[in-house]
């Protein structure tokens, strides 16, 4: 749940793996190479996915990115 907004958000399989491993780490390649140990899909295309799921994840304020 958003707690600023109260909407519901639900992840299907892939996105719950993949918000699961972001949770342990905040390393792209780490939380990737430990996809690619689970899912039956190319690096690539993990990737890809990751990309756009992070994406999502920072649109509606569930994580915020990391300043260096």
């Amino acid at each position: 749940m958003n707690t600023r907004t109260g909407e519901y958000h639900r992840f299907n399989e892939v996105g719950n793996l993949m918000w699961i491993e972001l949770q342990k780490s905040h390393d792209k390649n780490v939380v990737l190479d430990r996809l690619v140990d689970q899912i039956d899909a190319s690096r690539e295309t993990l990737s890809s996915a990751l990309d756009r799921f992070i994406a999502q994840l920072l649109s509606l304020g569930f994580i915020e990115e990391q300043k260096e």
